[in-house]
């Protein structure tokens, strides 16, 4: 009986490392209303503005801890899964993403914030002038990184964010957006080096530990890359690029159970996350699991019926339990979606070979020789040959 070769297509699987970088980055580089880094003069204008306000305004305000250390004081205006927005007692509205916050105190201990003030501290008119001066460059150097930025003019932006740390050391997110605008340019190291400084700054920053791991994994240190990423779930447990990214790097290990329990977590956050069932279905083929393995690459079809790569792997997976009239329907289906998509023609071939259909098959055999050829497959090329030498 002829026999097909498996190939585990992980090209689905390994492609969506480098997509996640770009489009974590278009999701995520943003403006983050931050307030910014005042010295402790200015600091003490605004308390004793805060003084005020706690006592003329009927709002109800509440102390927002960051992970950092630093407190905002003010009434939360809106709230949503992954951030909040608050309007603080001087009427700035300052968004904050959930993994910045440790906590959120009532208005009680904004009495005690405000007795923490040294009453000895003495406000200068230079010192507020100054601080108002280094604010409005920070504003000014963050819209434009931001616009650079979303021009497609990297280089323009990296300079304005190098810009912001040189006037505050402390600010995270320019960090994050220096590694992101690196790791899409190529330039890992300057990524790596960056990503690494937010996290020190910004501990609980999953989405930093996602992305060095979408590096380490571009870099081929998949170890690292699993480190990294499953802190990223640590932080965040239904972080599903995470989880995602966790599986496939698994996959490339070949540690096929641990790439199975990832993907199974995905599809628990999120049944319809692109790609997810076929890559359970490619996992659980590695595995021997056919069923969950048919299962799942027709769920993948469902969802898109233009996959050729689901088709495949569907065809070789019915070819692995004897069913070679399924596999063979299943993988005509993929050739007349990609008539030249080499392991689906040769695999028809042995299909229709083992159903003795030795004249359809010999074509196709011929055909799937060609584009091994043409790839420089040799391994392939010497199973096309001793195919052909048996059957004709």
């Amino acid at each position: 009986m002829l026999r097909g070769v498996l190939i585990l297509t992980f090209t689905e699987l390994r492609k969506s490392n480098s997509a996640f970088l770009n489009r974590l980055l278009r999701r995520r580089i943003k403006a983050r209303d931050r307030p910014f880094t005042f010295t402790k003069f200015s600091r003490l204008q605004i308390l004793i503005v805060l003084i005020s306000a706690v006592m003329s305004s009927p709002l109800r305000a509440e102390i927002i801890e960051l992970h950092s250390g630093q407190k905002i004081v003010g009434e939360i205006i809106e709230k949503q899964d992954d951030e909040i927005k608050v309007k603080t007692l001087l009427g700035v509205n300052i968004t904050y993403y959930q993994d910045e916050i440790k906590t959120i105190l009532p208005d009680e201990p904004i009495k005690q914030e405000i007795q923490e003030i040294d009453e000895s501290e003495v406000l200068t008119k230079e010192t507020i002038e100054q601080d108002q001066k280094t604010k409005k460059a920070f504003d000014e150097h963050l819209t434009r990184g931001l616009f650079y930025y979303n021009s497609g003019e990297g280089v323009k932006a990296i300079r304005e964010f190098q810009e912001i740390l040189q006037l505050d050391p402390t600010y995270a997110d320019a960090h994050f957006n220096l590694g992101i605008i690196h790791g899409e340019s190529g330039d890992y190291e300057k990524a790596m080096y960056h990503l690494k400084l937010c996290v020190e700054l910004n501990p609980a920053s999953a989405e930093s530990y996602f992305n060095m791991g979408v590096i380490a994994s571009a870099r081929k240190n998949f170890t690292q890359s699993i480190t990294y990423l499953k802190e990223a779930t640590s932080l965040n447990p239904l972080y599903v690029e995470a989880h995602y990214n966790l599986g496939i790097t698994y996959g490339m290990l070949r540690e096929f159970e641990n790439a199975k329990i990832s993907l199974l977590r995905v599809i628990e956050i999120d049944d319809f996350y692109p790609k997810a069932h076929y890559n359970l279905g490619v996992v659980c083929g590695a595995l021997k699991q056919e069923e969950e393995a048919i299962l799942n690459l027709n769920l993948a079809i469902k969802e898109d019926p233009e996959f050729v790569e689901a088709y495949y792997n569907l065809g070789i997976t019915y070819a692995a339990i004897d069913d070679y009239h399924q596999a063979r329907d299943v993988l005509k289906q993929a050739i007349i979606l990609d008539p030249n998509h080499a392991k689906s023609l040769f695999n028809l071939g042995v299909a229709l070979g083992t159903l003795d259909q030795k004249d359809e098959a010999r074509p196709l055999f011929e055909k799937a020789q060609k584009l091994f050829l043409a790839e420089n497959n040799k391994l392939m090329l010497n199973k096309v040959d001793e195919i052909l030498t048996k059957l004709y």
